[in-house]
């Protein structure tokens, strides 16, 4: 059974003895809300089942803290962020958790970056924000020197854009090199293991003091927001 969902799940098990299944549980329960957290599948054969044994005493443990970011490539992104002429964000997923949503919100807004929900399988920025650029990345792609790339597998498509030379890359996310993926090869300078909120909090914090006038990037990117709503 396991074999038809292994590609989608976390994890799975098949209950061997009747004795395993407080232990077994315990265990799908903490896989499953360990960052990031997903689904398992535990296999529960008749045999187990139909066995006689005492009442289980199942003690979940507690899942493991949410990775924090490495304040060292917290600050580098920020230098990135600082010198960038045209940023740009790409979210898919990030908008899991409503902190991060807010959190993106404010970065961009500070910093005035064009956020693009490409792909995205939750609201990751409310479309009314005036940094909103759309869902589609590739218009924006070609003109970046700095990408940030956030709990997206696949920020735009290869076969039909590509970041120009001397573009940084950088990923952030509980899993931001997608490594049970057989095979995934976008660009990457930095990647940083964190939940998207706690990452885009640090980094809204750290570019305040560093970045220069922004005003007309900001003002750009308000009225391209607006011309885009009213069409």
């Amino acid at each position: 059974q396991a074999a038809m969902v292994r590609e989608i799940v976390k994890w799975d098990y098949e209950l061997r003895t009747p004795g395993q299944v407080a232990d077994v549980v315990a265990r799908a329960h903490e896989v499953a809300m360990t960052s990031p957290p997903g689904p398992v599948y535990l296999v529960l054969p008749r045999e187990p089942l139909s066995a006689s044994v005492a009442e289980p005493q199942i003690v979940p443990r507690p899942a493991p803290a949410a990775p924090h970011p490495d304040p060292a490539a917290i600050a580098q992104l920020t230098g990135w962020i600082a010198t960038a002429k045209n940023p740009l964000i790409i979210a898919a997923a990030s908008g899991t958790d409503a902190r991060a949503v807010n959190a993106l919100a404010s970065l961009a807004e500070h910093a005035a970056i064009p956020v693009v929900c490409h792909n995205n399988r939750v609201v990751c920025l409310p479309s009314s924000h005036p940094m909103h650029a759309g869902f589609d990345s590739g218009p924006l792609v070609g003109d970046a020197d700095l990408i940030v790339v956030i709990e997206s597998d696949a920020p735009w498509y290869p076969n039909m854009q590509t970041p120009p030379a001397g573009c940084r890359v950088a990923h952030i996310g509980e899993d931001p090199a997608f490594v049970r993926y057989p095979m995934r090869s976008f660009p990457s300078d930095l990647s940083i293991t964190a939940t998207p909120a706690i990452a885009l909090a640090a980094l809204d914090v750290a570019v305040r003091g560093r970045l220069g006038d922004v005003g007309a990037r900001r003002a750009k990117l308000t009225e391209r927001h607006a011309a885009r709503r009213a069409k």
